[in-house]
């Protein structure tokens, strides 16, 4: 990704009166660009809309994110594409603080006179987290079960169609086993 697309995700912060303040971010497959090779992406194609409600206050900056789109994931039984649908809202808060601590999930700490806050790795991250674990083809379904064979089954079922396959010369050997029990 250019640093001109990088860009494209700065928030102005320094030069924001205080209140509250809202912005929109398009992304598309360059959003999912990773420069970094050794970075494993779950996602690398979808398009969306990112709202994102910034209220300053003196002491901190509140960020709520609305991310609607849809992302390009693979089903883990068909190994199709298909399209995942987004609907995220979550929320950032930032502190003013003597230096950057990002290690936190959702209040961050920010240096006094920060200029600009970039919001990509924000926006990735929640819809990295609002990939499901299993991805499945809606073709699936979250409970079908047409086409799917039983695996399990319990003990009174196994022993009454061992019953009816067991093989006559077996048929002694399985009357001591019993009498021993």
């Amino acid at each position: 990704m250019s640093k001109k697309s990088e860009r494209a995700y700065d928030i102005d912060v320094y030069g924001l009166r205080l209140g509250v303040h809202n912005f929109e971010f398009e992304f598309s497959d360059e959003l999912f660009e990773v420069e970094e090779a050794e970075e494993e992406q779950i996602v690398e194609k979808g398009q969306g809309l990112c709202k994102v409600t910034l209220e300053k206050s003196e002491l901190l900056i509140t960020l709520l994110f609305e991310i609607k789109g849809e992302v390009e994931l693979v089903c883990d039984r068909s190994l199709e594409e298909f399209m995942f649908p987004l609907a995220i809202n979550e929320r950032l808060i930032l502190k003013y603080g003597d230096e950057l601590d990002d290690s936190g999930d959702d209040v961050w700490i920010v240096p006094y006179g920060i200029q600009t806050f970039n919001v990509k790795r924000n926006i990735l991250e929640f819809i990295n987290v609002a990939i499901p674990m299993k991805r499945l083809h809606p073709k699936f379904g979250e409970d079908d079960a047409e086409g799917m064979e039983l695996i399990y089954s319990s003990e009174d079922d196994e022993s009454e169609s061992q019953e009816e396959d067991i093989d006559p010369r077996w048929a002694a050997l399985q009357q001591l086993k019993n009498l021993k029990n």
